[in-house]
Order: C-alpha cells, then sequence, then structure tokens
C-alpha cells in the first residue's frame, strides 16, 4: 500500500500545475478618472454616463466604467456628430438623469 501511495504522490508531483494568469491591465476607469481624460466637470461625466453612451457598472455608491467600451465610444466620436464639454444638451426626449 505504502508504495501504490508513494507512486501516486510522485506523479502528482511531477504534474505542472498551472496557476491562474491575471493581467495587470485596467479593465475599468473611474468617474475622476474619465473626467481627466477628457477634460471635463464631475457634472458633465454624469450626464455622459446617464446617457448610457459606454457600458458602466455600480458597485454600492462606486461607478466604474468599462475601459474597452469607453475607449470604442471615444475612438467613434469623430465619426458622427460629437459632443463636448458642459454644453452638451440631451437629445429630444432623453433623459439625462437616467440611472445616476
Amino acid at each position: 500500500m505504502n508504495s501504490l501511495m508513494e507512486q501516486r504522490i510522485e506523479a502528482l508531483n511531477e504534474t505542472p500545475v498551472s496557476l491562474p494568469v491575471f493581467s495587470t491591465e485596467k479593465r475599468v476607469y473611474t468617474v475622476p478618472e474619465m473626467m481627466d481624460i477628457l477634460g471635463i466637470s464631475q457634472s458633465t461625466a454624469y450626464l455622459l454616463i446617464g446617457r448610457k453612451e459606454f457600458h458602466t457598472v455600480r458597485i454600492g455608491r462606486h461607478i466604474r466604467i468599462s475601459k474597452v467600451s469607453f475607449d470604442a465610444w471615444l475612438d467613434g466620436q469623430g465619426k458622427e456628430e460629437s459632443t463636448h464639454g458642459d454644453t452638451a444638451a440631451p437629445a429630444q426626449g432623453e433623459n439625462i438623469h437616467a440611472g445616476v
């Protein structure tokens, strides 16, 4: 019996173990980071978040913005009419306070 157990232990010890690899690259932005990137005020940042221009997640009272969807939205701003700064107005019938 000891021999069988020792063989199993030896086999387990020889089996390579692969640990999960976690990326150190950011996957989300905070609201202040988004404000810095765009050079906008806090109220404008929350207007954009409320418009659901990109994917956001609420964690308790904190909002996190998906880097992938935010970057895609930002890259697409030159291709269509864009809104800039604090003068941005909601589209007709759009609720600017949705989700805020």
